[in-house]
């Protein structure tokens, strides 16, 4: 019996990254699965006409709260989560749910990349109950007392095993909801993976806690869910979890200070809603075990949309004065699509999806792709959209389709 799947997204004041989201997750393929979005009223409106979406109104600012609420809708044998500035990879969901053929694993996290499509963001991390993080590759051995870390962007927990535990705890809004949960779950003996392959990219998109540049707005929560955090798993520790969490808040404050990016006065009521967090910050409490929805119990997931088949990856290419014609090429394909437009600079790569449904790459047919590798890259337009095409269709675990060149078509004399 293959398992029922359901995907959660939280959304609150991002309606254009919302809409973006889901788009990705309509070109999801071969997994049937549900979509719930938890959502403010603006939200709910981006949903729109696409069928499929339970749609469930909650506007606070409390992503534990939202994300429970989509637990408690959820009728998937396994429930998964992405956040609304974070769009899926094709074969995302596929990926993520293969570790749970065996009954075993009770959790599985992927990797998350970050705005320019290609660096990683979060790869395998371990956590422990003082909120320290190390780096880990998946399949190591874990050292006592530290959990597998996954991320709130691309994460999967199977549906009694997180009701179990009481979903997310609410004490905390914003920041370590996932790890306290991590924290449990390795607590009950359960069993996580981590799927590499499994990726999710993250945009970090503006909120009321950080501006478009990242720039924090208010670290409140921050600081509450810091104490919370502290005095549920490391109560004989938690003054100094709280004080070095606040040196670290109180370094990055000190690096947009110096940039320019903050007032001293903006960098003070910062660092001064840290501290009523933590002031704030509740006691405590069992969470208690979360119900069942009724539709559960032989019921059956609504596909979100029916499942897609595997299809080929189609690259179309061009010129920066092509862009136009590159972009609605790539927004009329019934396959997943690449535009990619190259300048003749070493300017490096950008990888973005956009809500039009299609893979956009820019940057120099001399520029670098990979920032770990070298930062110019010799070679001609031809053999440079290969290579990007090539390896997007690698990372998508899919064939390549034969690319279309509008510059084939369109050729401009002296390019």
């Amino acid at each position: 019996m293959s398992l029922r799947a359901s995907v959660v997204v939280v959304s609150r004041h991002r309606a254009e990254a919302l809409r973006r989201c889901l788009v990705s997750l309509q070109q999801v393929w071969a997994v049937a699965f549900e979509v719930i979005v938890v959502a403010d009223p603006a939200g709910i409106d981006a949903v729109g006409d696409m069928p499929g979406v339970i749609r469930i109104p909650f506007d606070a600012a409390n992503i534990a709260q939202a994300r429970n609420l989509g637990i408690d809708a959820a009728r998937g044998d396994i429930i998964s989560f992405i956040d609304d500035d974070a769009v899926a990879e094709p074969c995302w969901l596929e990926r993520l749910l293969e570790p749970f053929a065996d009954p075993e694993v009770a959790a599985v996290g992927g990797y998350v990349i970050g705005r320019n499509g290609f660096s990683y963001q979060w790869k395998g991390r371990l956590v422990s109950r003082d909120a320290s993080t190390q780096d880990w590759d998946p399949g190591a051995p874990i050292p006592d007392g530290w959990a597998v870390k996954t991320e709130g962007t691309n994460m999967a927990v199977r549906s009694d095993v997180l009701r179990g535990l009481g979903g997310f705890d609410p004490a905390y809004r914003f920041y370590l909801d996932e790890t306290d949960l991590n924290i449990r779950l390795a607590q009950a003996g359960h069993r996580v993976d981590l799927v590499p392959d499994a990726r999710v990219h993250h945009g970090f998109a503006e909120s009321a806690r950080r501006g478009p540049d990242r720039v924090p707005r208010d670290l409140t929560d921050i600081g509450r869910s810091t104490a919370a955090f502290a005095r549920r798993h490391a109560p004989d520790q938690a003054e100094g979890i709280v004080a070095r969490i606040r040196a670290e808040q109180a370094a990055r404050v000190a690096r947009y200070l110096a940039n320019r990016k903050l007032t001293r006065d903006q960098a003070k009521a910062l660092m001064a809603g840290f501290d009523t967090g933590v002031a704030d910050a509740p006691a405590p409490t069992p969470l208690e075990p979360r119900p069942s929805p009724v539709a559960a119990a032989g019921g059956s997931v609504a596909p979100f949309p029916p499942p897609r088949p595997r299809s080929d990856l189609a690259v179309v290419s061009g010129r920066p004065w092509q862009r136009a014609r590159v972009q609605d090429a790539a927004q009329s394909s019934d396959q997943p699509s690449l535009a990619v437009i190259l300048e003749p600079t070493t300017r490096r790569h950008q990888l973005r999806f956009l809500s039009d449904g299609y893979w956009l790459q820019t940057g120099g047919i001399w520029g670098a792709s990979e920032r770990s590798g070298p930062m110019v890259q010799p070679g001609r337009f031809g053999r440079r959209v290969g290579r990007e095409a090539q390896r997007l269709a690698v990372s998508f675990g899919i064939r390549l389709r034969k690319k279309k060149s509008i510059e084939q078509d369109f050729p401009h004399e002296g390019s």
